[in-house]
């Protein structure tokens, strides 16, 4: 596999490799959910609009195979980081689309800068961690 072959030729060199899976693909519309006037349609409204149309089952299955590659790769030298475990409530089995920033999606597949935000505040305290920066 090329990817491992890279990652090997990396962490032979004693550099630390920080891999990230796929974010869970939603439906078309995420991007554009929220683009409505505020006079409209209520905050309540908007996450209604803005819900996942794909069954999480479905997102999930999705990224089994891509998740299970990242997770193989993990090592003392390899960080493997699921975007699904901080986008997704596993044991209510949904994915959030909106936190309390705002829209987390561009589109149904893309994070929006709030997106962006909202994950790197969910893993930053892990990430230095592994590159042992505290």
């Amino acid at each position: 596999m090329a990817l491992k072959r890279t990652i090997d030729s990396i962490t032979a060199r004693g550099k630390k490799v920080i891999v990230f899976s796929q974010y869970p693909v939603l439906h078309n519309k995420v991007g554009e959910c929220d683009k409505s006037p505020g006079f409209l349609i209520d905050k309540r409204k908007d996450e209604e609009r803005c819900s996942t149309q794909v069954p999480y089952d479905k997102i999930m299955q999705r990224l089994e195979f891509t998740n299970g590659v990242i997770e193989a790769l993990e090592s003392n030298q390899v960080m493997a980081i699921l975007p699904s475990d901080y986008l997704c409530d596993h044991e209510l089995k949904t994915c959030n689309v909106f936190s309390n920033s705002g829209l987390l999606y561009y589109d149904h597949n893309h994070l929006s800068s709030q997106g962006s935000l909202y994950l790197i505040g969910e893993i930053s305290s892990l990430l230095r961690e592994f590159l042992r920066l505290e």
